[in-house]
């Protein structure tokens, strides 16, 4: 699922996963200080975030694929650090106090 940086699509996506039947685990690879926003949002919202570090990413895409092109589906590589528990719980640096260290 991909979205827009603004508070609308942030709403529409939230609005989204809350409609859901099945409980929602976010995992997602940091990009910068982009994902923050998002995820300050989405933890706000009460959905468990998780990260999934680029080089165990990177690592695990050419691993899989044989291959270091980043056009392999990272959903793939994604689904299968999750569920070989090969990722890490977001602390969100503003909710945890943090931010001004």
């Amino acid at each position: 699922m991909s979205c827009l940086n603004t508070a609308v699509e942030f709403w529409r996506s939230a609005d989204y996963l809350h409609i859901l039947r099945h409980p929602v685990r976010i995992v997602f690879e940091p990009t910068g200080n982009y994902h923050r926003p998002l995820a300050h949002f989405l933890m706000a919202e009460g959905f468990h975030l998780s990260l999934a570090p680029s080089l165990a990413v990177a690592r695990t895409r050419e691993a899989m694929h044989n291959s270091w092109d980043k056009n392999d589906p990272n959903a793939q590589v994604l689904l299968h650090l999750l569920k070989t528990d090969v990722i890490q719980h977001y602390h969100d640096p503003l909710a945890n106090h943090v931010h001004d260290l």
